[in-house]
């Protein structure tokens, strides 16, 4: 009787599997909230699919690629590898989410213009070009409770800062957090790669979804006179010739 059994979950199993793989991507769309993700344009399969436009909390990819797996399906996850094109670069990486809400994203890489992300920040959107390492992102009410990564930011262009000439500089955010605090506040490090304006200090994010940048910063020997002329309107300087500097804001 249980071998019985047994041989017929086995057959149910398969059955499913089969179909399953069968189940075409257009059927996604119907599975996600219109309100926060739109898909558009798919093919394939769910388990194996591509669609030609995912717009995300109003940040667009296009030419989506996906590869679901199947095996964390059992204990209630849904895990996929995704490549897109995002801006002029791309996105490419695992995104896990469970039941209960959480997400998780892994070994995931972005390059694409500065633009969009200084748009969301109420900033300038004058150029730059960002390049994101992110070794693990866990996250609960779309919040962290662990984030690794790095984020490299290459040739702003300081006229944002009123510096004229096409002179740009390249900084570095590198957060390496294993576990949250109970305040949700997750730092960062902040300094520059080169150039003539010298940074470094630390932004924090904290919740819903602010942020504080607390930084020094200094002009090179080489700097343009009007980046040490508009330092010189930041305050006074501190003991090691930098001045203090500090923005917040919300994502």
């Amino acid at each position: 009787m249980i071998e019985r059994k047994v041989l017929i979950a086995t057959g149910v199993c398969v059955f499913l599997f089969f179909v399953l793989i069968g189940v075409p991507a257009r059927v996604i769309g119907s599975l996600l909230p219109d309100d926060t993700v739109v898909v558009m344009g798919t093919s394939g399969t769910l388990w194996n699919g591509s669609a030609q436009s995912v717009q995300v909390a109003g940040i667009q990819l296009r030419e989506v690629k996906w590869d679901l797996h199947a095996l964390p399906l059992l204990i209630g996850r849904v895990s996929l590898t995704l490549d897109a094109k995002w801006s002029n670069g791309f996105v490419r990486g695992d995104v896990a989410a469970g039941l209960g809400g959480s997400l998780s994203l892994s070994d995931v890489e972005v390059t694409g213009s500065l633009a969009p992300i200084l748009g969301r920040m109420n900033l300038p959107a004058a150029g730059g070009e960002i390049s994101l390492d992110l070794q693990l992102a866990e996250l609960e009410d779309l919040w962290p409770t662990q984030l690794i990564g790095t984020l490299r930011v290459g040739r702003v262009p300081l006229s944002m800062i009123g510096v004229s000439g096409g002179v740009m500089g390249n900084y570095t955010l590198k957060f390496d957090v294993t576990e949250v605090g109970a305040d949700g506040v997750i730092p960062g490090v902040l300094q520059d790669g080169g150039g003539p304006l010298e940074i470094l200090g630390e932004l924090r994010l904290t919740p819903p979804a602010n942020y504080t940048i607390e930084a020094r910063i200094k002009a090179r020997p080489d700097a343009p006179a009007e980046l040490v002329q508009g330092l010189a309107l930041a305050g006074p300087k501190l003991p090691d010739g930098s001045h203090s500097f500090e923005m917040t804001g919300s994502l």
